[in-house]
């Protein structure tokens, strides 16, 4: 569960931050949630999401970077500690 409030927060905030996308909670002086929600479920009804140069607004491959590195970071750490 922390995993994915981490994933989730990281994620959020690159996208509001990020100056080509941007102002994805807050438009129009409005708080929008559903902004964010739209863009997160959206990779499941496009399927350009899934190209390379999609995959940094695609929560999905963030998750899968996520647990990707979680996983082999035991190991990069042994082979650096050798």
């Amino acid at each position: 569960m922390i995993d994915y409030l981490l994933i989730s927060g990281i994620f959020v905030l690159y996208l509001e931050l990020n100056p080509s996308m941007g102002n994805i909670w807050i438009r129009d002086n409005h708080f929008t949630p559903r902004g964010i929600i739209n863009v997160i479920i959206y990779p499941l009804k496009n399927i350009r999401m899934w190209y390379p140069d999609m995959w940094d607004i695609n929560f999905f491959i963030w998750i899968l970077g996520y647990y990707g590195f979680k996983s082999g970071l035991p190991y990069i750490v042994k082979c650096l500690l050798e």
